[in-house]
């Protein structure tokens, strides 16, 4: 499907009530379609800033579909609300399961959007969750994994353990990627100000 094919998301406006059951009634393969539609809807809104938070809880149950490219779709809503507010939050904490077994699927893009959502929550019970799934794609086969892996240690919360953090990233493979060695070298410059970093978004 084409840009023009798409543009009518962002040009025309939608009842939400319908997006809901788009994504609600998503059952199956059968239902990726329509779940397509509406979370195209909510990007775009989201792209006009619309706040559509309040079908957090429609969009997350998506998460788990087999369709990548519906999977990525959900992602970036998530990222994007995951720590919006408390429902938010509790909601998304309910499919941690999924995000962690994302990071071992074979698409990149889904393998670091899930790294994100992951890293986006501020809920100290799950910081060794996160820091455990850092670990594991900063040794990621793919340069754009372990870049999001970079990027997303720059926005963690401050931890008493600040040693073992920097030594995470001894940890990286050698290799010759620009952007990973770039985003490297820009983390251990910044670290001591990560606290002032502005929180990564959509």
């Amino acid at each position: 499907m084409s840009w023009t094919d798409d543009a009518h998301y962002f040009e025309e406006t939608i009842n939400i009530s319908k997006v809901k059951k788009l994504l609600d009634n998503a059952v199956g393969d059968k239902g990726v379609p329509n779940a397509l539609e509406g979370m195209k809807w909510l990007l775009a809104q989201i792209s006009k800033g619309r706040d559509v938070s309040d079908l957090f809880a429609s969009v997350v149950k998506n998460v788990s579909t087999k369709s990548v490219e519906l999977k990525k779709m959900v992602y970036m809503f998530l990222v994007h609300y995951v720590d919006a507010n408390k429902t938010c939050r509790e909601l998304a904490l309910l499919a941690i399961n999924s995000y962690q077994k994302d990071l071992a699927d074979r698409n990149q893009l889904v393998r670091a959007l899930s790294l994100r959502v992951l890293t986006s929550f501020r809920v100290p019970e799950i910081c060794q969750i996160q820091l455990l799934a850092l670990r594991r794609c900063a040794k990621d086969r793919s340069p754009f994994v372990r870049k999001t892996a970079v990027r997303r240690f720059s926005t963690h919360p401050s931890h008493p353990k600040k040693k073992k953090k920097m030594n995470l990233f001894d940890q990286l493979p050698y290799h010759h990627s620009f952007i990973v060695i770039l985003n490297k070298h820009i983390y251990h410059r910044h670290t001591p100000y990560q606290n002032c970093m502005p929180q990564e978004r959509v």
